[in-house]
């Protein structure tokens, strides 16, 4: 459904939202923000790889340390559901 990027502090959080995932498929969105924020991938290289449809054409995986499962949704998932969650903190990472 989204993604979206947060900077909290010295990190980045990036909150993927979506009805199911193939293998691997947010830790390779992660990485390849992480090769566009930091300008070893272009916008149109980006645009060029979705239309290849080619995962291989992407950089690395992100690792999975850091990766969490926030939430399961059972119903259809609204704006305000996804809001909800990102504003929770992150058990046991809590302030």
């Amino acid at each position: 459904y989204e993604i979206r990027i947060l900077k909290d502090g010295p990190y980045y959080r990036i909150y993927v939202t979506g009805e199911g995932f193939l293998y691997h498929m947010v830790r390779n969105i992660a990485g390849a923000l992480v090769d566009a924020g930091t300008g070893v991938l272009t916008p149109e290289d980006v645009l060029s790889i979705l239309d290849a449809k080619d995962r291989r054409k992407l950089g690395i995986t992100a690792p999975a340390e850091g990766l969490a499962l926030l939430k399961v949704y059972f119903a259809p998932i609204t704006k305000e559901d996804i809001d909800k969650t990102i504003s929770e903190p992150l058990f046991p990472w809590c302030r």
